[in-house]
């Protein structure tokens, strides 16, 4: 008797159990559809999102591509004549006015991809090219910035190369202390070095180069830069 009443007793916990779970689920059911709906349209969201930024990115790159195609033509030697269906540029200057408008236009429309970010540096190195040393410290000083440590080596030396042809001297030694404090892949602290050392040379303040030089030849005594750098300690000497 005991034993079916103990049978019976589970049996009837069991099915207040399964009640209590249909009772919920029912009672909750518009709510659970609900929040399944929403959870599937966040997730279409996601992808929508995934897929449009693949898109952007991809169509920055193409247009990237076009524009440096057009910074890197060859300049033709005068009394050359064109090459059909290809553009030709005498100058420099011509050529960075040429692909400036395309860098702008993808910098403008795709500023939050990583082509945007470089077509914002190649504007900056038209600008240069052209003349426009204002616009081209104005763009080049963004990318100097940028989470991307390569792209802003690049923009550092680039500003450091601009301040030098300007005659801003402690400008351009800035720029190579950024080059040296924050290396890269890109751009290493010998590199840096070497760079600052040279202009210290051309200003001829021998003994900033050579502490440069010094450092160089101990941190690495076998590379080139090492072998490069005991050179230059020689003849400065």
């Amino acid at each position: 008797m005991r034993a079916q009443t103990r049978h019976q007793l589970k049996q009837d916990r069991f099915a207040e159990a399964v009640y209590q779970q249909v009772s919920w689920a029912q009672e909750h059911r518009k709510n659970v559809i609900i929040a399944a709906v929403a959870a599937a349209v966040v997730l279409a969201a996601a992808i929508g999102l995934w897929w449009g930024n693949s898109l952007r990115n991809l169509t920055a790159g193409t247009q990237l591509g076009e524009a440096q195609r057009i910074l890197e033509s060859p300049l033709t030697q005068p009394g050359t004549p064109p090459v059909p269906g290809e553009q030709s540029f005498s100058t420099a200057a011509d050529r960075a006015k040429a692909a400036l408008p395309k860098f702008l236009d993808i910098a403008g429309h795709y500023g939050l991809t990583a082509s945007g970010h470089i077509a914002r540096y190649y504007a900056g190195i038209c600008y240069r090219d052209m003349g426009d040393t204002a616009n081209a410290e104005k763009e080049l000083k963004k990318t100097a910035g940028d989470h991307d440590k390569d792209l802003a080596s690049f923009s550092h030396y680039a500003l450091a190369q601009l301040y030098e042809a300007q005659g801003r001297e402690q400008d351009a030694i800035a720029q190579y202390q950024e080059l040296i404090n924050k290396p890269s892949d890109a751009v290493s602290k010998t590199t840096g070095e070497l760079y600052l050392a040279q202009l210290y040379e051309s200003k001829q303040q021998n003994a900033q180069a050579k502490t440069l030089y010094q450092q160089i030849a101990k941190d690495d005594p076998k590379s080139e830069a090492a072998q490069f750098a005991q050179g230059r300690l020689s003849v400065l000497k």
